[in-house]
C-alpha cells in the first residue's frame, strides 16, 4: 500500500510513467468520453435489455422502504430512474457506512455499480477493498455472466475517482495496468484474453481519472 496523506496525488514520477502508457494504449479523445460515461447511470443499463436486468432485492430493496435512508441516496437506489452527476455530489461522508453496508448487500451488478459511483465520491480503503473484492472474484469465475462483464469497467472507473482518498485503490489500479495482471485473475474462458486486454484499458483510463476529477 502506497503511503500517503488521506487527500493524495500520486507522485509525479508515478504520474508521468502512466501518462506516458495512457497515450500510448488509448486516445486522449476515448478517456474523455469515458470519464463522462461514470457520470452516467451504469454501462449495463445502456447496454442490456430492460428483461435482462435483475430485479432490485435484498438490501437495496430494504433501503429502499427505509425511513431511515436519506432520501439522496434512495434517490440513487431507484429502479427506472438514471442519477445525474449533481445526484451522486449530493452524497455526504456520513452515508459512506451505509453505502458499504448496500455494497456488501447488494444482489445485482447493476446495483453495485450505481453504489461503488456513489462511493467514488466519499470512499475510503474499506471501500475501496469492496470493489476490488468484486473485480477479483467475478474475473476468478469461469461462469461469469454477460452482465456482470459488462458492469466490470464501470467498477474500474469508479475505483479510479475514489483513488483521491485511498491508496488502496490506486495500489491496485496501478499493479493491474497491462493485461498480463489482468490475465492471471482471469480463469481460463473464450473471452479471457480480450477481457483482459480490456480491463487493462481501463485500469489506464481510471489512472486516468485522477487528472480529470
Amino acid at each position: 500500500m502506497l503511503q500517503a496523506p488521506a487527500l493524495r496525488r500520486p507522485p509525479n514520477s508515478v504520474i508521468g510513467s502512466m501518462k506516458r502508457q495512457l497515450l500510448t494504449v488509448v486516445p486522449l479523445a476515448v478517456l474523455l468520453l469515458v470519464a463522462a460515461i461514470i457520470f452516467l447511470p451504469s454501462l449495463a443499463s445502456h447496454r442490456l435489455p430492460q428483461n435482462e436486468r435483475r430485479p432490485i432485492v435484498g438490501a437495496v430493496e430494504k433501503a429502499l422502504v427505509n425511513e431511515k435512508t436519506p432520501e439522496r441516496i434512495r434517490l440513487l437506489l431507484q429502479k427506472g430512474y438514471s442519477p445525474t452527476l449533481e445526484d451522486y455530489r449530493r452524497v455526504l461522508v456520513g452515508d459512506r457506512g451505509l453505502l458499504n453496508r448496500l455494497y456488501r448487500g447488494a444482489d445485482a451488478p447493476q446495483e453495485r455499480s450505481r453504489i461503488a459511483r456513489a462511493l467514488a465520491e466519499v470512499g475510503d480503503d474499506g471501500s475501496a477493498s469492496l470493489v476490488i473484492g468484486t473485480l477479483v472474484h467475478d474475473n476468478a469465475r469461469s461462469d461469469i455472466s454477460a452482465e456482470d462483464r459488462a458492469q466490470l469497467p464501470a467498477l474500474l472507473l469508479s475505483l479510479g475517482l475514489m483513488s483521491h482518498r485511498s491508496d488502496r485503490a490506486f495500489g491496485f489500479l496501478e499493479a493491474h495496468g497491462s493485461s498480463n495482471a489482468w490475465a492471471r485473475l482471469i480463469i481460463r474462458r473464450p473471452e479471457g484474453a480480450s477481457d483482459a486486454e480490456r480491463l487493462a484499458c481501463y485500469t489506464l483510463v481510471a489512472i486516468g481519472l485522477l487528472k480529470l476529477a
